[in-house]
């Protein structure tokens, strides 16, 4: 069973942390140096930014609101196809 190496392991959470962290990265430009990290960069970044801005909560109010102010749209054309279609 190979060894657990403390130091490496602290190591790799600073990276991260670094890589994830915003103010940190403009100094650190090596950590994104490459197209992948640039990809992952971006992606944590907005994932970020989505949490941040409830984003999930605005989508869901959003929803809610455009199926409720479909209900009485399709209600009016509705009645006024039936009118036409009386006449």
């Amino acid at each position: 069973m190979p060894k657990f190496d403390r130091e490496k392991f602290k190591k790799m959470v600073e990276k991260s942390r670094l890589f994830l962290d915003d103010k940190k990265l403009i100094q650190e430009k090596e950590m994104v140096s490459t197209k992948l990290g640039t990809c992952i960069h971006f992606c944590v970044m907005t994932g970020k930014s989505f949490m941040r801005n409830k984003c999930l909560v605005r989508a869901s109010a959003l929803a809610y609101t455009t199926i409720l102010a479909l209900i009485p749209l399709l209600a009016v054309m509705v009645i006024i196809s039936t009118a036409l279609l009386k006449q």
